[in-house]
């Protein structure tokens, strides 16, 4: 989470958009996954993060 909050910071977008769907993606249970996942719907309005908790 912190790694794409860098690479926003830098304006490196893409990558950043990358980092946060791998943390949704690797991490769907973890509080920066939901984080993630609204600052990708809010700042890049993009609501397919790839991730998702899973029901087990």
């Amino acid at each position: 989470y912190q790694i794409a909050q860098v690479r926003e910071a830098s304006g490196d977008n893409e990558a950043a958009i990358k980092a946060y769907q791998t943390v949704c993606k690797k991490f769907p249970k973890d509080g920066h996954a939901a984080q993630a996942h609204a600052h990708l719907q809010t700042k890049y309005k993009i609501n397919v993060t790839l991730g998702g908790a899973a029901e087990e």
